[in-house]
């Protein structure tokens, strides 16, 4: 199964996302340090967060299908 690019920002998002679900005890709390630092020195477009259309119900047939609206 071939395997699509992501984008920096889906990265940053996921490495976020682990980050707040691990629990931070004394062993681990120096690599969450460490992972915060690597995280804030990403560049600012990994950083960005994906715009959410302001009506999403709308657009063409097939956009609405991409996005699994329909």
């Amino acid at each position: 199964m071939p395997t699509q690019p992501r984008p920096p920002r889906h990265h940053y998002a996921e490495a976020e996302r682990l980050i707040r679900a691990t629990e931070e005890t004394p062993g681990n709390a120096a690599l969450l340090a460490i992972a915060h630092a690597l995280l804030a020195a990403a560049p600012r477009r990994a950083r960005r967060r994906e715009q959410e259309p302001a009506h999403r119900s709308g657009g063409i047939p097939q956009e609405r299908w991409l996005r699994g609206d329909e």
